[in-house]
């Protein structure tokens, strides 16, 4: 179960202590954590603990419904600078209070929130569109292709049946 708390998470082991017991997981090898997600949002979810490096912080993909690390804002100067369990993150306050930090090798225009991203459900109606659209451009074009061999086969027909004429030129001028 996730839910999105409208206050940040604790800092203290006290009142995470609290926020943990009041949450109640009950799905073993699952835990409690107060943690931020890819939204920078803060959430409560019973989740298995991953290890996180030093100078990394946790972070709850909610497309992928997993734990992942993401790098520190390490300009803040109070990174974890040990290896630690992801339910641990109260003990690092700069994890619990972060905000996207573009790549470094983005510039400019580039330089975009995690959020800014296009959703799946509208690059399936794209490829949808893109398909719909193949497809009437290849019945347009079976249908002319049809209509010229009807109309050449009509004409040969013509030509066969009324020899005179297509000697005196009548034929050819009207399917010209």
């Amino acid at each position: 179960m996730l839910k999105v708390r409208k206050t940040h998470c604790a800092y203290s082991k006290t009142l995470y202590e609290e926020d943990r017991s009041l949450f109640n997981c009950q799905v073993s090898p699952n835990i409690y954590h107060c943690i931020k997600d890819n939204r920078n949002r803060s959430i409560e979810i019973c989740i298995q603990p991953v290890w996180v490096k030093p100078n990394y912080c946790p972070e709850y993909i909610t497309g992928s419904y997993n734990l992942d690390v993401v790098p520190c804002n390490e300009s803040t100067r109070s990174c974890p600078d040990v290896e630690f369990l992801s339910n641990e993150v109260y003990k690092y306050p700069v994890c619990l209070n972060t905000t996207f930090i573009p790549d470094q090798s983005m510039t400019g225009d580039e330089q975009v929130s995690k959020d800014n991203v296009l959703p799946l459900p509208w690059i399936l109606v794209g490829v949808v569109l893109l398909f719909i659209c193949l497809f009437i451009a290849c019945c347009v074009v079976w249908c002319r292709n049809r209509r010229n061999f009807k109309r050449k086969e009509f004409q040969r027909r013509c030509e066969e049946s009324n020899p005179l004429l297509l000697q005196f030129g009548l034929l050819k001028r009207r399917f010209n």
